[in-house]
């Protein structure tokens, strides 16, 4: 028995209209899961905006903090050369006296 047989024996001729109503069905649900789509779509691309600000955001304070960071270590280099001239400024001065040690985080820069 062909298919086309089966059906018209055993389904009622109404049944021919769940067929289209599954087809509607069918066209609808593949609107409606397009629709989806792009509102996900769109939501990531939001969520990938919002995330990117703050990335952005926060790669601005470390740069300001980096900046910082950098004026320091130079002010410290300089303070550390003119340590060592007051170090021997003092040697030239006062032979024989011996200056304090410095704290053992420096000792290794002087």
């Amino acid at each position: 028995m062909t298919w086309h047989a089966f059906t018209s024996t055993f389904l009622p001729s109404g049944a021919s209209l769940l067929g289209g109503y599954s087809i509607a069905a069918l066209v609808n649900r593949r609107a409606a899961n397009k629709e989806a789509e792009a509102a996900s779509k769109q939501a990531r691309t939001a969520d990938w905006e919002g995330f990117s600000g703050r990335l952005v955001a926060r790669l601005d304070a470390v740069e300001q903090r980096l900046d910082v960071a950098e004026a320091t270590a130079a002010k410290y280099r300089i303070a550390v050369t003119y340590i060592r001239q007051i170090g021997e400024w003092v040697a030239e001065r006062l032979p024989g006296r011996n200056m304090p040690k410095p704290p053992p985080e420096l000792e290794a820069d002087l």
